[in-house]
């Protein structure tokens, strides 16, 4: 069976521009979803899950004169300039997204990203291993650990706890199926051309 690639690194390294790059050419037959950095004034305002559909909508920065009317914002600033937690977005959207890649037949699977707060979510992380212990391969990014602790500081609650066990972050990047590589300035040339060669041996 194929397996999955995802990848991990710091923030602003590339890693979701050139799986964009690499998907481009493709994007009828991959489904799944990606985040979108929501902007407002040139600062961040919210984090939106997006399912994957056109090429105009596959952008990882939105920028809005205010979020009012935004779906699927699953981490938000609120009027108190406190950052707030919206695990339903995981639950009903994220889960829905992941669903319909199976029953729309698609040949991959983005999953871009994971390894947040999301991890608190159990009825999206069932629909994550779904796809991680089925036929279809997955691509996609990993949250490095730090980067979350950093992003828990600035919540105005602390999120649940993770759901542990079978369905564990340290599962997850053990997971037989699962191939995870750091990017970086020094191997950025090396993994594009990877994700590339993952991608076109799928479509191709």
């Amino acid at each position: 069976m194929p397996g999955h690639l995802f990848l991990q690194g710091e923030i602003g390294c590339g890693k979701s521009s050139l799986i964009r790059e690499a998907l481009l050419p493709y994007l009828d037959k991959v489904g799944g979803f990606f985040v979108q950095r929501v902007f407002v004034a040139g600062r961040y305002a919210a984090f939106k899950l997006t399912p994957l559909t056109t090429a105009k909508e596959y952008n990882v920065d939105l920028h809005v004169d205010n979020i009012q009317g935004l779906d699927n914002l699953f981490l938000y600033c609120d009027n108190n300039n406190k950052w707030q937690i919206d695990l339903q977005v995981f639950a009903k959207s994220g889960v829905a997204c992941l669903q319909q890649s199976k029953i729309a037949s698609k040949k991959l699977v983005l999953m871009d990203e994971l390894g947040g707060v999301e991890f608190a979510c159990l009825p999206f992380l069932k629909a994550v291993w779904e796809v991680l212990n089925g036929p279809i391969p997955a691509l996609g990014v990993l949250k490095l650990p730090r980067n979350l602790d950093k992003l828990k500081k600035e919540l105005a609650e602390q999120p649940e706890n993770e759901a542990g066990g079978i369905y564990s972050l340290q599962a997850f990047k053990q997971h037989p199926k699962v191939e995870l590589i750091t990017v970086n300035a020094e191997n950025y040339d090396r993994i594009k051309a990877k994700v590339k060669e993952f991608v076109e041996d799928i479509m191709l």
